[in-house]
């Protein structure tokens, strides 16, 4: 069995009972390190740390994030896995992403799925409607359709993808969805 930890906003009661149970069969827990910032994630690794796969940008992490980088096509990624260097990309926008596609990887990975097969998987992930999903039009105009996104960071990525794509590119994004947007905004 396998537990992954994406670690967005913290820990929940029902990851860390998705990580006994897999360790519970004998399997992995594979987790974003920055979980372990939480007492209840960092007293799970603590435990078990045998069954801990932890995946991050340190070099002493089991699974280092060598590089990320947004691209015109997506997102490229340098992981590197048992001193071995893995060459991702994956037509996602948005580096936000890329942990998700690291914990994917190694999540593959660790259930047998051959690295080359893996990365094939990778490089067709569809992307997510209204997510900074880009469309490119027969017209050569691309649209950037953020229509779901809420916070600061999230419209960051937006303007910073809409300044990377070249040509005639239109941004659609929803950004006046919690209190202080319009400070927010400014600083943008």
């Amino acid at each position: 069995g396998l537990a992954i930890g994406l670690g967005g906003v913290g820990i929940t009661l029902r990851d860390l009972v998705g990580m006994y149970a897999a360790i519970a069969r004998g399997g992995k827990t594979i987790v974003n390190t920055s979980v372990l910032a939480f007492a209840d994630a960092r007293a799970f690794a603590d435990k078990h740390p045998e069954a801990l796969i932890g995946v991050g940008s340190d070099p002493a992490d089991d699974v280092f994030l060598r590089s990320l980088t947004q691209t015109g096509d997506g997102l490229q990624l340098v992981l590197v896995r048992k001193g071995e260097d893995h060459h991702l990309s994956a037509p996602l926008f948005g580096l936000h992403h890329g942990m998700n596609i690291a914990l994917a990887f190694v999540t593959a990975l660790e259930m047998g799925v051959d690295a080359e097969t893996a990365k094939i998987a990778l490089r067709s992930t569809p992307q997510i409607s209204h997510r900074l999903e880009v469309r490119r039009q027969a017209d050569g105009v691309t649209i950037i359709d953020d229509g779901y996104n809420s916070n600061p960071a999230g419209f960051a990525s937006a303007l910073d993808l809409l300044a990377l794509l070249k040509g005639e590119s239109v941004f659609v994004g929803i950004y006046r969805l919690f209190p202080r947007s319009e400070e927010h905004t400014s600083e943008l």
